[in-house]
């Protein structure tokens, strides 16, 4: 266990867990994390609305893998749960919703052309706000409290044994969007949206 006492001690072992993974990135030739991930706070999967989960205390660096060659592609800090599945600890941070809505459908597009048409989307994607009607965004002690939202901080606490989460059920609580317009054009080439384009940030909601 860490002794948080100490100044420097969580930020010190935050950096061997950094400098790990870029080993180990570095190994596979894969892009290597950058040093804003040391401070940088966090504000689906295939889940449905009211399905649980249970954590365990086992922390790891869970592969994000290619659709068509399988290979490793990028890893992020998860936890692994009692079914032996690795779930993202980013999911485990109490989101911020400010300008969120809990429902409704909204386009997502490339090029600012897209329109919701009835219940579909004409030169676009739909996206859609799906939250269950009691949850209560205000109602804090349905969140973890880690005394931080970095992720990296919250996965040495856990893996130093400082903090418990083995046991605990998870429930999800569904999707919330929040529609944008893009103010420049995207520098990723797996997304190519212009500026002006419709974006639509998405946030999954979990809770104990």
């Amino acid at each position: 266990m860490l002794d948080l006492k100490k100044t420097g001690e969580l930020k010190k072992a935050v950096k061997t867990v950094f400098d790990k993974v870029n080993a180990e990135l570095k190994k596979l030739d894969l892009p290597e994390w950058d040093e804003r991930r040391l401070t940088r706070q966090e504000g689906g999967l295939g889940y449905i609305p009211g399905e649980k989960i249970t954590l365990t205390d086992e922390v790891g660096m869970a592969d994000v893998l290619d659709n068509d060659t399988n290979k490793v592609i990028a890893k992020y800090p998860a936890v692994k749960l009692s079914n032996g599945a690795w779930f993202s600890l980013k999911h485990l941070v109490k989101p911020s919703l400010a300008g969120y809505s809990f429902k409704g459908n909204f386009v997502e597009d490339l090029d600012g052309k897209g329109e919701l048409v009835g219940e579909t989307v004409k030169n676009g994607i739909l996206r859609v706000a799906d939250v269950d009607p009691d949850f209560d965004p205000s109602d804090s002690s349905q969140f973890f409290d880690f005394g931080t939202r970095n992720l990296l901080e919250i996965y040495v606490l856990i893996q130093e044994g400082n903090v418990s989460v083995n046991g605990t059920e998870m429930t999800f609580r569904g999707t919330a969007c929040r529609p944008i317009i893009a103010k420049k054009a995207s520098p990723l080439p797996s997304m190519p949206y212009k500026k002006g384009a419709n974006r639509v940030m998405r946030q999954q909601i979990w809770t104990k």
